[in-house]
Order: C-alpha cells, then sequence, then structure tokens
C-alpha cells in the first residue's frame, strides 16, 4: 500500500471526540506522592485563615479585629481598608466580552476582600495570619463582625427578575451580559418541547452577579443561560 498518511491529521485526531486522553498526573497521585499546598512546611512559614460572611447579601457595619490582634501567635490582620492603604487594588476581569449591540459587558469592581457589602456567603471580610493554623483559627474566631443583612435570592431565574435585590450598584437588573450566539428561533422552539428548559452551567467568573453571585445571559430568543 503507498497511501500517504497525514501526520497532522493523526495528531488531531488524538484529542477528537470520543477519543482516550491520557493523564499524566495520575501516577503520582496513585502512588500517593502529590504533593499540595498544605504539606509544605518552610522555616518561618505562617497561615492565614479568611473571616467569612454567614450572610448572602448585607452591609458591613463594623469590623472590630482589636481582640484577635492580642492573640498569642497573631502576626497580622489585614482587612481591605488595610490592602487599600497598603496599594493592593482590585482584581482585574478573567473575562471581557461585548453584549450584542456591541457595548461593553458589565464588570463591577471586585475586590479581594469585601469593601461595603457581602455579596454571598463565604465572601472573604478578613485575613488573619499567625504563626501556626490554629493560632490564625482562633484570630479569625476572634474578629467580630456586624453585618446588616439585605433581601436575597437563591435562584438564577429570581436574580434576573424585576425588583429583584440589586448586588453590585452599576449593574442594573443583575445582568453583565446581553449575548446571543446561533438560531435564536430554533432554539426558542428545542426549549417550548420540553417541559422544563434545561440549565446550563458556566465557568467563567468574571460576570458573578445576582444574589449568591448568579448570573444572568439573555438570550435572542427571550429563553437565559444561567449560573
Amino acid at each position: 500500500m503507498d497511501d500517504y498518511i497525514d501526520e497532522t491529521m493523526l495528531e488531531l485526531d488524538r484529542f477528537a471526540i470520543g477519543q482516550p486522553v491520557p493523564r499524566s498526573e495520575d501516577p503520582v497521585l496513585l502512588r500517593g506522592e502529590g504533593r499540595y499546598a498544605d504539606d509544605v512546611s518552610l522555616p518561618g512559614q505562617a497561615y492565614a485563615v479568611m473571616v467569612r460572611s454567614g450572610y448572602a447579601h448585607g452591609i458591613i457595619r463594623r469590623i472590630d479585629t482589636a481582640a484577635a490582634r492580642a492573640m498569642p501567635g497573631v502576626l497580622g490582620i489585614y482587612t481591605a481598608a488595610e490592602l487599600a492603604a497598603g496599594g493592593v487594588g482590585p482584581l482585574p476581569a478573567r473575562q471581557v466580552m461585548n453584549n450584542r449591540d456591541g457595548t461593553p459587558m458589565l464588570s463591577p469592581v471586585h475586590h479581594a476582600l469585601a469593601v461595603d457589602k457581602v455579596r454571598h456567603v463565604g465572601d472573604a471580610i478578613a485575613a488573619i495570619v499567625a504563626e501556626t493554623l490554629a493560632q490564625a483559627k482562633d484570630g479569625a474566631e476572634a474578629v467580630d463582625v456586624e453585618i446588616e443583612p439585605l433581601p436575597a435570592v437563591t435562584a438564577p431565574a429570581a436574580a434576573a427578575a424585576p425588583g429583584a435585590p440589586i448586588l453590585y450598584d452599576d449593574v442594573p437588573e443583575n445582568v453583565g451580559l446581553d449575548f446571543h450566539f446561533g438560531d435564536g428561533e430554533k432554539a426558542a422552539a428545542a426549549f417550548a418541547a420540553v417541559e422544563e428548559p434545561p440549565c446550563f452551567a458556566s465557568t467563567s467568573s468574571a460576570i458573578e452577579f445576582g444574589s449568591g453571585r448568579g448570573f444572568s445571559i439573555r438570550l435572542k430568543s427571550g429563553s437565559t443561560i444561567r449560573k
């Protein structure tokens, strides 16, 4: 046989749909030889524990760190105010897209630590750094945070509904991106054929609006893709 085989096509077929993809990291993990951040122990190493919000939505009225600063082993306590004073700015958006009309998507300012409001359960409010992990945990428990709860929703559809609690003042209706792709009429017909429209997930962390950090992407057909 003298048929020509395009090696480029063979290379592409290696990662085609249905083809196995070898995992190079598995042998190390299966032998128990994996190394994680918690395995690292260096001379003079310190540990950090975050103080997190127990509310999905609320206004931060007070952060009292005096007692925590006096705890044994505590090296430092940082809130949004300390980060700003140290020149630490907001986190950059990881993904920027345009709306269907060509205007830029809305990207509210996002800080490493909550500044004035908490916007989801577990939102980081303060960071406690100590000589040991136990001391950092004790320091975190000693931080007194006063939060005034605000209305919150847990369903993406409710976050984009009229009158829903607004997470960011500069993101009306909690909609950060109005995006269209594909055939809207066919999509509407497909959704109408089922009793309950499917919900699609997204891995984007740059579009995080709506209480509980849900976001809504509006489709031309009137349906939505929500996270």
